[in-house]
């Protein structure tokens, strides 16, 4: 194109523009300005900060003094199991099961035990009809079979364990 195409092409394309808008223009009613209401951003005062009032001192608790109370002391259990051993176990008829402890002296105390875990209690005697007052005489349901059960003596009166072992519990 040379340069003469192209003013005719600009001079079109202007002519053809202003045209335009002027048929846009054309079309609007003109109308009175109205007024609006401008908001303008008001500026909140700082929120009041609370200043430290000073405490009255504090006036001094009544404070306890420690005292020493005597604690609860356990008497020793009437029988030394110290020396104690198993001196026997095993299923007896109707899924019961039974050991038995060997003490140095005649058993004076009442004792009760707990096989297995969890514990089940047994009833624990001397035998004196047996002419064995040094052996004592556990008894009851056989918790588990074919276990190493754990045990515990227990005095009656005060619940304190004087003596803990396993026992086998074999199948009936």
């Amino acid at each position: 194109m040379t340069n003469n195409h192209w003013l005719t092409f600009l001079l079109v394309m202007t002519s053809t523009l202003s045209l335009t808008s002027l048929t846009g223009c054309a079309t609007l009613i003109p109308q009175e300005p109205t007024s609006t209401a401008t908001l303008f951003p008001t500026i909140r005062p700082p929120k009041p900060t609370r200043t430290p009032t000073r405490s009255p001192s504090p006036t001094p608790l009544p404070t306890d003094t420690p005292t020493i109370t005597p604690t609860a002391t356990v008497p020793p259990p009437l029988d030394d199991f110290s020396n104690a051993s198993l001196y026997a176990f095993g299923p007896k008829p109707g899924w019961e099961f039974s050991f038995t402890l060997l003490l140095p002296e005649e058993i004076k105390g009442e004792y009760q035990a707990e096989v297995g875990d969890p514990p089940k209690q047994f009833i624990c005697r001397p035998l004196t009809e047996y002419f064995h007052p040094e052996r004592l005489y556990c008894t009851g349901r056989i918790p588990k079979v074919d276990q190493n059960l754990p045990f515990k003596i227990r005095e009656k009166s005060t619940g304190q364990v004087v003596f803990t072992g396993y026992v086998f519990s074999p199948l009936p």
